[in-house]
């Protein structure tokens, strides 16, 4: 039975050795561009259509509102971002909307579209989750005009 301990113990003792090395990697999945989002919405609510300033901030966002056409566009272009990538992105001076999204099978979250970044954030379960789309900068200008997803035209 000693046998078998120390064939077991050196087994183990190669195993680290080689994981530590790189020469064998623990099986993590690799990122995804398109990580588990909670799905697609069902209805979109939005009591207030202008836009408001954000936080801290004194932008003039008179001429800025959101509409559920925005919000659906949004959701479908938008990848998710970490925390630390919405604040190097964030403008101080920006202005935002906020939807209150309904999704086809979980539940109802929070949405927040910043106008000038393409940054918005989706308060969803208790926590705080960060999306990017690139081609939604200025998404909440009256002259903003979606552009066509490669994505949608593909399937």
């Amino acid at each position: 039975m000693a046998m078998n301990v120390l064939d077991l113990l050196a087994w183990a003792t190669a195993g680290l050795v080689l994981l530590a090395s790189g020469t064998v990697q623990a099986h993590t999945p690799a990122p995804s561009r398109q990580p588990d989002k909670p799905g697609p919405i069902q209805k979109i609510v939005i009591t207030k259509h202008d836009a408001q300033s954000a936080y801290g901030s004194d932008a003039n966002c008179s001429d800025m509102l959101i509409d559920a056409a925005r919000v659906r566009y949004f959701w479908d272009n938008a990848i998710e971002g970490t925390a630390q990538e919405y604040r190097r992105g964030l403008d101080l001076a920006d202005c935002e909307g906020t939807a209150e999204v309904h999704f086809k099978s979980r539940g109802k979250g929070q949405l927040s579209l910043d106008g000038a970044t393409g940054w918005g954030s989706l308060d969803y379960r208790g926590r705080t989750r960060y999306f990017y789309c690139p081609s939604c900068e200025g998404i909440l200008g009256q002259n903003f005009k979606p552009q066509p997803n490669t994505e949608q035209q593909r399937k």
